[in-house]
């Protein structure tokens, strides 16, 4: 998703833009098509803005991140500014999300290291994608992917200026 910013935010756009509210990842450097979804989101309400259009409030999930060298799961990283507020889930809701997450077979992983827990939310602040999420440690740097933190801002410097959207995302 990183080689297709643009398109991605311009596809978002028509997708989100008669909704109130829009859920997205955190931009914390867990994986990079979550931080690809985490820049589409922030710049297709930044789209809808500058054409007058109403953009949709903008909160995020918690998903996995870098902390202290390992991966932190079900959390978000640490800020005071944006509380989380939890989401209670019921036996059953915990269950589908359970199924839900035993339907991605490819993510083995994911299902070792998740819980299917409570939900943590919390408003998506305006994040700048021309530098690395905190704690500046990307997860997949550590992976032998083409992909590394300092590559994919440079896809998202791109993308905002084919956007227009360098001072103002």
């Amino acid at each position: 998703m990183f080689r297709n910013l643009f398109e991605l935010t311009h596809r978002i756009a028509g997708l989100v833009r008669d909704t109130d509210v829009v859920i997205t990842h955190p931009y914390e450097g867990g994986h990079p098509d979550h931080d690809a979804c985490a820049f589409a989101v922030q710049l297709a309400c930044a789209v809808l803005t500058r054409a007058c259009l109403p953009a949709p409030q903008r909160l995020e999930f918690a998903g996995y991140h870098n902390k202290n060298g390992k991966l932190l799961s079900g959390d978000f990283w640490e800020d005071e500014t944006r509380p989380s507020v939890v989401a209670k889930l019921t036996t059953e809701e915990r269950w589908r999300k359970y199924r839900g997450m035993q339907a991605f077979r490819s993510q083995s992983w994911y299902r070792e290291t998740f819980e299917p827990s409570d939900e943590p939310y919390r408003m998506a602040p305006r994040y700048d994608f021309r530098t690395l999420p905190p704690p500046n440690a990307v997860l997949y740097d550590a992976n032998q992917w083409e992909i590394t933190g300092e590559r994919w801002c440079l896809h998202a410097q791109a993308a905002l200026t084919d956007l227009d959207m360098f001072e103002r995302s």
